[in-house]
């Protein structure tokens, strides 16, 4: 065989191997789907300023037992919602703060409410305050709590809050994907159990 098709056929070998690797390796980040109520004027005309505040004891998600079947986790999640006709739309890439101040921005928007950046004099402010996210593994199953206070404050005074805490447990399924579904699921039901229209009421920004 001429030199110069060994040489081709040994770099084509080459870059075949480099593909391969490429395409087995892990990726670094987490899916998340959201799933988005039904859409309501309730909070219509109310603007909040949306601030999300992380009071857990530990940075990571993952415990050890978690972390070494979802290697290489870089702390980033790929967000999408879930629109009510089941309709799945990719809403980009976020940390865990940008990730809960996202999917908040949505739930407020399907009430008919809105955010703003300012902090001026008069604006209501909302508060998610995170006191523990975690992805847990025992038992063969994966365990998911979540814990967060939501606090609506006016004048720079607390008017109304609400504790939401969240538990779930699922039989183990073999790598990220496990941790993903069962993250999903107790995701979109911690989000969607606080009764904003409650909050807004206790807050008597709304009759």
């Amino acid at each position: 065989m001429p030199q110069a098709i060994k040489n081709a056929v040994s770099l084509l070998t080459s870059l075949l191997i480099v593909v391969s690797f490429s395409g087995c390796a892990a990726r670094t980040y987490m899916e998340v789907n959201y799933h988005v109520p039904n859409a309501s004027q309730e909070l219509s005309g109310q603007v909040v300023h949306l601030r999300v505040v992380d009071q857990r004891e530990t940075g990571s998600i993952l415990t050890a037992n978690a972390a070494n079947h979802v290697q290489n986790f870089s702390g980033v999640y790929s967000l999408a919602w879930i629109m009510p006709d089941q309709h799945r739309v990719l809403a980009g890439e976020h940390h865990l703060l940008e990730l809960f101040k996202t999917v908040f921005e949505k739930r407020l928007a399907a009430l008919g409410g809105g955010t703003t950046d300012s902090t001026r004099e008069g604006t209501p402010v909302l508060t998610i305050e995170l006191k523990q996210v975690s992805i847990d593994l025992q038992n063969r199953k994966w365990k998911v709590d979540l814990n967060y206070d939501a606090v609506l404050s006016l004048e720079g005074r607390p008017a109304a809050m609400e504790n939401i805490h969240g538990s779930a447990e699922r039989v183990r399924i073999m790598g990220r994907k496990g941790a993903e579904t069962v993250f999903s699921d107790i995701f979109s039901d911690i989000i969607n159990r606080l009764d904003l229209i409650k909050l807004f009421r206790n807050a008597r920004l709304i009759p």
